[in-house]
């Protein structure tokens, strides 16, 4: 099997494994690159025949999370068709088991890349959690040269106030549909996009200074409130999509939260679904970056 060197959020991916494992997004993010990689995941086409010993530490309709001594185990249940055992004593490497059904490629039925990315996913933002970075559930957008993320709980209208401001006719750059890896360098908060981005298709292989993080709320008006710190700290905290499997990642979640909420601004933006909402949160942003 090949392998394949992507950049994404400064760090370099190692892949080992067939091309058609790739979703086309990730192609844009290919790099050439010499030396080790930060990250290295490997795929192997036979299924992993280790039992589950250790500790259940999540079980849902998605996926299941085990723990050992060394590892964390990740097995992504029906229709996925991947399991992923992520060393935590090796700080880059991880392995990408394709059960009997990933493996019925060679009796004509399709591996189905959108899947395999979620492995490549959770495995890449386990390692780089490590790294200081955190991957914040959003919908986002580039204004006035920073990114600024609307994030919230699924269905809220993350994606129904980006495009008011499209409606609107406000100069906006989409950044990523779904979500963003955000930390700090050299002092300043960053964020990057990245080949996951949901059902949007909205991303881009772009790293640009981070304005804030605007989590939206529904409410009958459109009324913009600041935040203290501390509040600011656990709502970032709660809208990771970096793994979060038990308290010891949860806890590295509210770290990287912490270091990041003094360098960005957080604000709560109580709104409607009409583009009212997009006006006066517009009105916000423009006084953050004029003060």
């Amino acid at each position: 099997m090949k392998t394949t060197t992507f950049e994404i959020a400064g760090l370099i991916l190692a892949v080992k494994g067939d091309a058609d494992f790739f979703h086309n997004a990730m192609w844009d993010f290919e790099c050439t690159q010499e030396g080790e990689p930060d990250v290295s995941i490997a795929f192997m086409e036979n299924r992993w025949s280790g039992a589950y010993p250790g500790k259940t530490l999540l079980r849902d309709k998605l996926l299941s999370v085990y723990e050992t001594a060394d590892a964390y185990i990740v097995r992504y249940n029906d229709p996925m068709w991947v399991e992923c055992y992520v060393n935590e004593k090796i700080s880059c490497q991880s392995y990408v088991y394709l059960t009997e059904r990933g493996r019925g490629r060679e009796e004509g039925n399709p591996l189905d890349r959108e899947e395999v990315m979620y492995s490549i996913r959770d495995a890449f933002f386990f390692h780089m959690q490590k790294r200081g970075r955190m991957a914040v559930h959003s919908a986002s957008f580039i204004y006035r040269d920073r990114v600024w993320l609307f994030s919230a709980k699924s269905g809220t209208g993350k994606s129904t106030h980006v495009s008011m401001w499209h409606e609107n006719g406000y100069s906006i750059r989409d950044f990523n549909g779904d979500l963003a890896i955000c930390y700090l360098e050299n002092g300043i908060a960053m964020a990057s996009s990245a080949p996951w981005c949901g059902t949007s298709n909205l991303y881009c292989n772009r790293t640009v200074p981070l304005g804030g993080v605007v989590f939206l709320e529904r409410a009958g008006r459109n009324t913009v409130r600041t935040i203290p710190s501390a509040e600011g700290i656990m709502r970032l905290a709660a809208r990771c999509l970096t793994p979060n499997w038990d308290r010891k990642l949860m806890g590295q979640n509210v770290d990287i939260a912490a270091s990041m909420i003094p360098h960005i601004f957080c604000c709560v933006l109580e709104c409607n679904a009409e583009r009212g909402a997009a006006v006066v949160c517009k009105e916000y942003l423009d006084h953050l970056s004029e003060s």
